[in-house]
């Protein structure tokens, strides 16, 4: 048996987006620009904002009621899990970090999962600050780099994205997520 762990936030679901949508929904951000997802360049939208004004609602923009349950799901993320589920001896798990200072997001991944995948991925979901804890072959994640308390058992496979194109790892996108996990598996 393969366990395959996914992170949700930019794996699954589009948290660029749902970014994007809370700066044009604000009135005052709305009147500003945002940075597009191709010139992101770090992987925390705060890191890459100069302006203080903008680097507070970068951070605090996330932490609103509502906003991971109201995500869209990643372009092809849908269907392409529907068909990881029916791989043969691969377990699926989502691995996703909760949002610190964020009191509802647990339950908001937890819905958000419910809606997109129905109950039997809900069952799957490991929410855990410290993902190098987590037993797996492979974590696919677009993160650069994942830090933590162990030397994690999994290879990071990359979700790519624009802010993490400088790292050597191999790539997954939701385009090719059939003939890597082929490679992976059954090579």
């Amino acid at each position: 048996m393969v366990t395959i762990a996914f992170d949700m936030d930019n794996v699954l679901c589009n948290w660029e987006q749902g970014f994007i949508d809370a700066w044009m929904k604000d009135p005052v951000q709305k009147l500003k620009p945002y940075i597009k997802i191709e010139d992101r360049n770090t992987f925390y939208a705060s890191d890459q904002y100069t302006d203080l004004k903008d680097q507070v609602f970068a951070k605090k923009a996330p932490r609103q009621p509502g906003f991971y349950e109201n995500l869209l799901p990643m372009d092809g993320a849908v269907n392409g899990m529907r068909e990881i589920i029916k791989l043969p001896n691969v377990e699926i798990i989502i691995l996703t970090s909760p949002m610190s200072n964020h009191p509802t997001c647990a339950q908001e991944k937890l819905s958000w999962i419910k809606t997109h995948f129905g109950r039997y991925l809900v069952d799957k979901v490991i929410i855990a600050k410290d993902k190098t804890r987590i037993k797996a072959n492979f974590l696919i994640d677009d993160k650069p780099i994942i830090t933590g308390s162990e030397k994690p058992e999994w290879e990071h496979i990359m979700f790519d994205m624009p802010y993490n194109r400088q790292m050597p790892n191999k790539r997954m996108t939701w385009v090719n997520c059939s003939s890597l996990l082929n490679k992976l598996l059954f090579s």
